[in-house]
């Protein structure tokens, strides 16, 4: 089974979603987590543009005060579950992505994807160094139960130009 974690991470600093120029959708664990007993039911976009995260499958946790993380807020899926927006963000042609996140064990593939298309990011297949976006960006990296920060942009030419990295080293330009 698939056992990952999608979390916050903070070095102190306050970002407002809304005073990201164009940002059109932001999750936090530490924000907008709605649980119903110790389940969680909806995730909250931060950004202001309401694509909540509304739509699951299994059981879905909130670890907090997670002692390798800084003592942040973690989600933690358990290999059976997934959460997901209606919205379809296929029309966005340009953009950039981050994610924080790691494997907690187990069978591990895709922590970010999309649910109606070939694309991922970040994990996939037990690595932790991958991109597809309907064809590979990047294809590297190990199974392993470190925290990574991922971040990856894509331009809109007609024959669109990506980049990877992974924990700020650029894998792919």
């Amino acid at each position: 089974s698939l056992n990952y974690e999608i979390e916050k991470w903070d070095n102190g600093d306050t970002i407002l979603p809304t005073a990201v120029s164009n940002c059109i959708f932001w999750v936090k664990a530490d924000a907008g987590v709605i649980r119903s007993g110790s389940y969680v039911t909806n995730w909250m976009d931060q950004s202001g543009m309401g694509y909540h995260v509304t739509n699951r499958s299994g059981n879905t946790t909130l670890s907090t005060n997670i002692m390798n993380l800084n003592r942040q807020s973690a989600l933690t899926f358990n290999g059976s579950s997934y959460m997901f927006t209606s919205y379809n963000f296929d029309a966005i042609k340009k953009y950039t992505i981050l994610a924080v996140s790691r494997y907690t064990g187990g069978d591990n593939e895709r922590v970010v994807a999309s649910r109606d298309r070939n694309w991922l990011f970040g994990f996939h297949g037990n690595a932790d160094a991958r991109f597809y976006a309907e064809g590979w960006i990047y294809q590297g990296g190990s199974g392993n139960t470190n925290w990574h920060m991922h971040t990856g942009t894509i331009n809109d030419d007609p024959d669109p130009k990506a980049s990877f990295w992974k924990d700020g080293l650029l894998l792919a330009n």
